[in-house]
């Protein structure tokens, strides 16, 4: 991971915050530079490809498997919009319980929690000759339009279970074309010297 930060530059940053004619100056990484190098991948960069992170997927592993080389690990967290290299990752199923059992104590407990109330707006529609298959629509209601609200067009999600869409959603990711990852690269980090 310290090859993502090392690819920020440095500022000197009052690490007490206290404007004195004297300030305590330590050198800092610029993390909110992030938006700029960003906005150079966007404007150089229209084809993506889209990468589904499989269970052992680490950063560097999918830089390897994907660019031939783990330097474009800070690439990939760039290009989705990761600010946290360990967060925003998602978690394999062993980390994903031990998060679960640290937050709420338990899994069980977490899946006896109710997180959110939900209303289903619109059916499953199947498909026809002429239109096609609409998904249900599920809107979040507080708990008073829950009670209100029909038995078979209501449902409660768990903890346990958002937690899951969650860490399931930071799956999906897209990857530069490896075509253009190494330009881009050197443009991003030339941007800052």
């Amino acid at each position: 991971m310290s090859e993502y930060f090392s690819n920020f530059p440095r500022i000197l940053y009052d690490i007490k915050g206290i404007n004195s004619t004297n300030p305590d100056y330590t050198v800092a990484v610029n993390i909110m530079i992030k938006s700029k190098i960003r906005t150079a991948i966007n404007d150089n960069i229209t084809l993506y490809f889209p990468y589904d992170i499989e269970e052992d997927d680490r950063p560097d592993i999918v830089s390897y498997k994907f660019y031939g080389d783990t330097k474009y690990t800070w690439l990939i967290f760039l290009v989705n919009g990761m600010i946290d290299p360990y967060w925003d990752w998602p978690l394999s199923y062993q980390n994903f319980r031990g998060f679960i059992i640290n937050k709420y104590g338990s899994v069980e407990k977490a899946k006896s929690i109710v997180k959110k109330y939900l209303w289903t707006a619109r059916e499953e529609v199947t498909a026809s000759k002429i239109q096609e298959p609409i998904n249900a629509h599920k809107v979040e209601v507080d708990y008073a339009t829950y009670i209100d609200t029909d038995t078979d067009a209501r449902e409660t999600l768990s903890a346990y279970d958002w937690e899951k869409e969650e860490n399931e959603d930071k799956r999906v990711i897209q990857l530069i074309d490896p075509l253009f990852a190494s330009e881009l690269l050197e443009e991003a980090r030339g941007a800052y010297r």
